[in-house]
């Protein structure tokens, strides 16, 4: 099954997108790392667009895609949602200018 946008959104708009023990040691440990909240703001409302999907065949816990948008400040951000999972879950994201250490 495809990445549904609209179904990523309403989960983000709805407080139901959920994140990843992997995101929290990720945002601990790395200050340009986004918060919870920016990403969420970004994914609900600053221009979402999905730039890639595995369709569950890079990840063993189900289909990922990638999604870039916009903090509230501007800044251009990356994350990866894993969409299938019920429910949906946030593993991780990143300042677009830097790739995923």
């Amino acid at each position: 099954m495809p990445a549904d946008l609209e179904a990523i959104v309403a989960a983000a708009r709805r407080g139901t997108l959920e994140f990843t023990d992997h995101y929290i040691h990720e945002r601990m440990g790395m200050d340009r790392r986004p918060w919870y909240s920016e990403v969420i703001f970004g994914i609900a409302h600053g221009e979402p667009r999905i730039m890639d999907d595995d369709r569950g065949e890079r990840d063993p816990r189900g289909a990922v895609c990638t999604i870039a948008c916009q903090a509230p400040d501007g800044t251009n951000l990356i994350a990866l949602v894993n969409y299938e999972a019920e429910p949906m879950r946030l593993i991780t994201a990143y300042p677009a200018d830097e790739e995923n250490p």
